[in-house]
Formats: structure tokens, sequence, C-alpha cells
């Protein structure tokens, strides 16, 4: 005789499957995307320190220095060549607030600074602030290498 089991899946076995995978989904999805905002904050913040690095390592490596100017109005951090030109720039996002600090007071910008082919540059700070996420990006007085400090949560 023959055996009457067969092989394969059921309709309303595929169906089931496929409720599952769409309830789960529904419920994993708005949590990747409330975290999207942090990592664009996070992102901004490591570019500009990214940025930062490149002119300090430029001066450096180059034996000349490097200018860089911040906007805080344009939301732009650039390399300046000379007087008139710009070099590289990176744009933030307009949700962006950026605090530049000199010496420990807050300063309007644009603010123009330099890098030396020894290291050193003047001691800044940009506080970047988004959506309540909030990172500092520190020159230090010393070497002139920034280091990005995020507050304690």
């Amino acid at each position: 005789m023959r055996s009457l089991t067969k092989k394969g899946v059921t309709l309303i076995e595929l169906l089931i499957v496929l409720l599952i995978l769409a309830l789960s989904s529904g419920l994993v999805i708005p949590r990747i995307l409330s975290g999207l905002p942090s990592f664009q904050f996070r992102s901004a913040v490591n570019r500009s320190a990214a940025l930062l690095r490149h002119m300090r390592l430029t001066a450096i490596t180059t034996n000349h220095p490097v200018k860089g100017l911040i906007d805080s109005k344009s939301k732009e951090i650039a390399v300046q060549r000379n007087t008139s030109e710009k070099g590289s720039s990176l744009i933030l996002p307009k949700t962006l607030a950026i605090h530049i600090f000199v010496h420990g007071k807050e300063i309007p910008g644009p603010f123009t600074f330099t890098f030396y082919p020894y290291g050193v540059s003047p001691t800044f700070s940009i506080l970047l602030i988004e959506d309540g996420h909030s990172a500092e990006i520190h020159l230090d007085p010393l070497t002139g290498r920034p280091e990005i400090r995020r507050p304690h949560r």
C-alpha cells in the first residue's frame, strides 16, 4: 500500500510563518529607526574630529602650517588653503548647534585657527548639540590632538 504522507508545506503553515515575520518586524523596525538620529549625531562628531586630526597631521607631515575655519552659522568646518580659497570642508547637519570655546569662553563664529608643523595649535573646544545629545571636541593644549569628550549618562 501507498503511504499517505506528502512532502511540502501547506498554505496555512506558510501564512502562519508570514504572520509571525510581519509581527516581529513590526516590533523590531521602530526600535532600529529610533536609534538613527543618535547614529547621525555620533557620525557628525566623529567626522568633525577626523577632519581636525587630518589638518593636524597634514601640518606635521608637510612641515607647513594648516589653517582652519569653523563657522557656527553655516555649520561648516573647513581647511583654508590661503586667505581667499577653501580646501576640503565638512558641512554639518543644519539641526546641529555649534558652540566654540577658547580658553573656556564662548566666542561667536566664524573662528579661524592654525595647526603648526610641530603639532601645536591654539587651545579651543567645539561643543556640538542636537536633540538632547551633546559632545565636545577638545584640542589638547600641548599636542594639538583633538579628542572627543562625551557626557556621562
